[in-house]
């Protein structure tokens, strides 16, 4: 997984400063890495629930983060909630750094592939690639990131298949498929429903939203 948990660990292991060879492979589906669910929003009401100065990919260097944000012309303050999507953006940024100021025997590895399968033998893996590729590896770390909620644990789920049913909260069709006079329900009450009220009004909502857990 290449969403932000995967992206901070090779960015940190990009740091190894020893001598043996060191070889990273980072796999990830989606077309951007350092994104994943959280930080792949494309709405910048969606922001950061700890303050810029304390987001850094490095935990020795807490301000990294409120650096960078300056450095690209960015005027957020240090204790400011930044909309998340800049968060994205920095460590896909902060990956390249680290990539072309690593040593010569430190090598990362990026696969627009999905990971689909796992054997184990004498302490090696072998990591099966959707596209059939075999990679070999001392360690795996399995950084999948949230996977879609369930159905509502009904009967008849036949709403399943209704346009305006969205199991995905992140879906694009979200903002067109919905109009502004709709009445809308979310199921949930926690920080996804706050995400997807800031939406909903961003786009115009003037409809009823309800939620309930």
């Amino acid at each position: 997984g290449g969403g932000a948990s995967g992206t901070l660990l090779a960015i940190n292991l990009l740091k190894y400063d020893g001598d043996a060879r060191a070889e990273i492979n980072l796999v990830e589906k989606r077309d951007a890495i350092g994104r994943g669910v959280a930080f792949g929003t494309q709405h910048d009401v969606h922001l950061l629930n700890v303050p810029a100065g304390k987001m850094s990919a490095f935990p020795d260097d807490p301000e990294h983060f409120h650096r960078w944000l300056l450095a690209e012309g960015h005027k957020y303050d240090s204790h400011d909630f930044v909309p998340r999507m800049l968060f994205g953006k920095y460590l896909t940024a902060t990956l390249e750094k680290a990539r072309e100021t690593a040593k010569a025997n430190v090598i990362l590895n990026i696969y627009d592939d999905e990971a689909v399968d796992i054997h184990f033998e004498d302490a090696k893996a072998e990591v099966v690639l959707a596209s059939g590729d075999i990679h070999y590896s001392e360690a795996v770390v399995l950084a999948f990131g949230n996977f879609l909620p369930p159905h509502p644990s009904v009967p008849d789920k036949s709403f399943a298949n209704t346009a305006k049913y969205f199991r995905d909260p992140w879906s694009p069709d979200v903002d067109t498929v919905i109009h502004t006079d709709d009445a809308v329900l979310i199921l949930g009450t926690g920080l996804s429903m706050a995400d997807a009220v800031l939406r909903l009004r961003n786009n115009g909502q003037a409809g009823k939203i309800s939620a309930g857990s």
